[in-house]
């Protein structure tokens, strides 16, 4: 890895500067590098992963939903179990996703 020496500043607005670090942490990068990469070749990876948190976030409401139940029907509990496979295969995608970046 080259080394960094230089360093660079930007103005920003509070609501940017959450939004740049909101980008970065979808990225699964550092904001430095976040924006490095934004600046110099663009983050061809950035929508695949923002919809892979997304599909976290709608995965974690239906398992919160199922688990605030006080006894399960089968079927609930089968839905509950295709539900955290189907959160480990996303944060799986979402580092192999990271992985890739660091190739």
């Amino acid at each position: 890895m080259r080394e960094r020496s230089v360093h660079l500043a930007l103005r920003a607005t509070p609501a940017e500067a959450t939004l740049i670090r909101h980008m970065a942490d979808a990225a699964l990068l550092t904001t430095s590098s976040y924006l490095r990469t934004i600046a110099l070749q663009g983050d061809q990876r950035l929508p695949r992963l923002q919809s892979l948190q997304a599909e976290l976030r709608r995965l974690g409401g239906l398992q919160k939903h199922l688990a605030s139940k006080r006894s399960w029907q089968y079927e609930e509990r089968q839905q509950f179990e295709r539900i955290t496979e189907q959160i480990v295969a996303t944060l799986r995608a979402i580092a192999h996703a990271g992985q890739s970046h660091h190739a």
